[in-house]
């Protein structure tokens, strides 16, 4: 799926991704494409109040704005699961909510990188801007990111699941 241009606001769903909803049948099928959309006041009541995004072979999000969403469990703006990569480039991520994890971007089971995006504003249980969460052997990587000014108890801008195997490189 590829989306461009688009604009997503004050839609809900009953489930997951209040803006939008991506999910291959198993790992690894199909691809996903967001560029320049702007996803805005999208609720969930589960996983991923902008998007919700799983079990995708790669997915690009490119100069996005996903503000003022808000997830019941985790990714208030954005919930990305089990891909074998996943690149967000420039845009925004800012003033999303969640009552679990990732205020900002909740991230399980992906290798993939963040670059150049602002990532601000967002709240959450843990890591109020961008929780990282897996069971496999995963990195993500912050490359020129601005994540700051994010709200939660524990790991109020970054934070992992301690024990796991996931892990963040800053460069």
């Amino acid at each position: 799926m590829s989306l461009a241009g688009s604009l997503f606001s004050n839609n809900v769903a009953d489930h997951a991704g209040g803006g939008v909803n991506d999910v291959g049948q198993s790992l690894g099928l199909g691809s996903f494409s967001l560029t320049a959309c702007k996803l805005t006041g999208n609720s969930a009541a589960t996983y991923g109040g902008g998007v919700y995004l799983n079990s995708l072979a790669g997915v690009t999000i490119t100069g996005a704005v996903v503000t003022g969403n808000v997830s019941t469990n985790n990714g208030g703006g954005l919930s990305i699961n089990f891909l074998s990569n996943a690149v967000v480039t420039g845009g925004a991520i800012t003033g999303n909510t969640t009552g679990g994890s990732g205020g900002g971007l909740y991230l399980d089971g992906i290798t993939g990188s963040i670059k150049g995006a602002v990532i601000t504003g967002n709240s959450a249980s843990l890591g109020g801007g961008v929780f990282n969460e897996t069971t496999t052997a995963a990195s993500v990587t912050l490359q020129i990111a601005k994540v700051f000014a994010n709200n939660a108890p524990t790991g109020p801008d970054v934070d992992d699941t301690p024990g796991n195997l996931s892990t963040f490189k800053f460069v």
